[in-house]
């Protein structure tokens, strides 16, 4: 019974975390759309800059979901899958 239960939490767990990687991708779309980094590159930004600019904004949104996630996860139990997860792996390995 536990069994099913974690593989159906997990399952949602997994459905859910995967809304955050395609929030990126509607930014890079419309940023498409618009035409945005055209425009940017005409009114002089360099290419480093405007790389840099997008990779700082991409890891403060990441960071955010980041921190929002592990606030909700309990950390005791995350370690106790981890260490249950290693002692099954551990186990296989040797049989």
């Amino acid at each position: 019974m536990t069994t099913s239960v974690d593989v159906l939490v997990s399952i949602c767990v997994i459905f859910a975390m995967s809304f955050v990687p395609a929030s990126f991708v509607v930014f890079l779309i419309q940023e498409r759309v618009n035409k945005a980094k055209h425009m940017q590159f005409i009114s002089g930004v360099q290419p480093f800059l405007y790389w840099l600019a997008n990779f700082v904004w991409d890891m403060v949104r990441h960071f955010r979901y980041a921190v929002v996630s592990e606030s909700l996860t309990p950390t005791q139990s995350i370690l106790e899958i981890i260490k249950e997860s290693l002692n099954i792996l551990g186990h296989n390995a040797i049989m």
